[in-house]
Formats: C-alpha cells, sequence, structure tokens
C-alpha cells in the first residue's frame, strides 16, 4: 500500500494518468486502514478494539469508493464520472457507513445492531483478532462494496477488448486481474475462517497487481489513443517504441 502510495504520487505529480489522484488517495487511506487494523490485533480492550476495526471497515469503503472513481477516470466514462451518477452509485456505500457508525457496540449503546450483531475476542494471546456476528444487514453492506469491484472490473474489461486499444492492452489487463485477484483472495480467506479480516489481505494482493504493472510496463503514464485512427492518418510504415527503447508495435 506505500509502494502504490509513492507510485501514485509520483506519477500524479509528473506523468498524465487519468484518475492517479483517485488512486494516490485510494492507497493513502488504504494504508490507514491496515495499520489500524494491526493496532485492533495488539489492542488489548474490546471496546478499543470494536473502535479501530470500525475505522477499518469504514476506511475500507472509502478505498472501494476510489478505486472506482479512479476506473471510471481511466476508462472515459464521463457520464457515470458526472455528480448526480456518483451520488447515486455511493449512496450505499455512505448508508452502509452511517449505518456502522451509529450501529450498537462496546464502544457505546448505538441505535441498531443491523451491521454488527455481537463482538468478541477471538482467542487468547498478544494477538487477537476481533470475531463478529453480522447483523440482518452486514452481508449487504460488504456485498455491495464487493459489487462495486465487480462492476469496475467489468469497465476495465470492456475497455480492454475495445480495438483502439491494442497498444495499451497489457497495462489495462494488470488492471482487470487486480480486483478480480482481490475478490478471489478475499473471498477465498473468508471461506477458511482464520478469524482475521480479509480486506486487508485482499486490498495488499490487488494493488501488488498495479504495482507490479508499473514496475513491468513503465506505468499507467500514457494517454489512450484511437490507435487505428492515428495509424491511418500517417503514410508510411510506423515504428512504435517503449521507454526502454523496445518496438511495441509495428
Amino acid at each position: 500500500t506505500v509502494a502504490l502510495a509513492v507510485l501514485a504520487y509520483v506519477y500524479w505529480e509528473h506523468r498524465a494518468a487519468d484518475g492517479a489522484g483517485f488512486l494516490l488517495a485510494g492507497a493513502l487511506v488504504g494504508g490507514v486502514g491496515t495499520l489500524c487494523y494491526l493496532l485492533s490485533l495488539v489492542a488489548p480492550a474490546l471496546a478499543v478494539k470494536t473502535l479501530l476495526l470500525q475505522l477499518v471497515t469504514v476506511l475500507g469503503a472509502g478505498v472501494v469508493a476510489c478505486w472506482y472513481l479512479f476506473v471510471l477516470a481511466w476508462t472515459d466514462r464521463d457520464t457515470l464520472l458526472s455528480g448526480p451518477a456518483v451520488a447515486l452509485t455511493l449512496a450505499p456505500l455512505l448508508v452502509g457507513v452511517a449505518l456502522l457508525v451509529t450501529n450498537a457496540s462496546p464502544v457505546f449503546d448505538g441505535y441498531h445492531a443491523l451491521v454488527w450483531r455481537s463482538a468478541t475476542v477471538g482467542g487468547t494471546g498478544v494477538v487477537t483478532p476481533l470475531a463478529v456476528t453480522p447483523g440482518p444487514l452486514g452481508v449487504l453492506v460488504d456485498g455491495y462494496s464487493a459489487l462495486l469491484v465487480v462492476a469496475s472490473a467489468g469497465l476495465l474489461a470492456n475497455y480492454t477488448r475495445r480495438t483502439d486499444q491494442r497498444l495499451y492492452r497489457w497495462q489495462n489487463v494488470v488492471l482487470v486481474v487486480g480486483p478480480v485477484a482481490a475478490l478471489l483472495f478475499g473471498a477465498g480467506f473468508a471461506l477458511v475462517d482464520t478469524g482475521y479480516r480479509p480486506h486487508p489481505f485482499a486490498s495488499l494482493v490487488g494493488h501488488a497487481f498495479v504495482v507490479a504493472g508499473v514496475v513491468r510496463f513503465g506505468g499507467y503514464d500514457v494517454v489512450s489513443l484511437p490507435e487505428n485512427s492515428l495509424i491511418e492518418a500517417i503514410d508510411g510504415g510506423v515504428l512504435v517504441y517503449g521507454v526502454d527503447v523496445r518496438v511495441v508495435d509495428l
């Protein structure tokens, strides 16, 4: 997460990557969330563990929102990136956050138990996760976040398969694989039932693919062009070189 934040900052400041500001924000929010989760594992009091885990969940919703906005900017979905469309899409996330914050917990009485029904410390020792029993809306809150990630992967996949994206197809493929790998890892991790939350680890897996794409392909600083139209407008042969002076297209 720290590596992704540094890379996003560099490309936001010095390159022309569409939506890099959202990528940077998501990386920073995810980094804070990971630190809070680590603190929750070693916190001695149940109330502190609960408060930190609530904060982790709220920050996780922020990461999902930032990633979704980055994908909209990267794939040139200007209509979906408009204010009303964004507000409508992210409203359920905000409702879920509000329900979580007002949920009854060891910290305060709260108003309901719709998201979390109970919270207990799982196991003994220095590192102990918080075991949470979800309420009737808990699955829906997590499910909507997963739905946004799936939607972003679908937008990226559709963007990648377009004929005018052949030149930068592998960069886009890495961005598609990232959220898909994170979802699969998170689902598998949850099924094992280790007692630990899958969100920080799934975020790490997804971010790893983005960082790998930056390292392998020289970043996402390209401005996508309608390749076919561009090539047809040029007389004669065209060689396209990468930043490492390799021929990437002919």
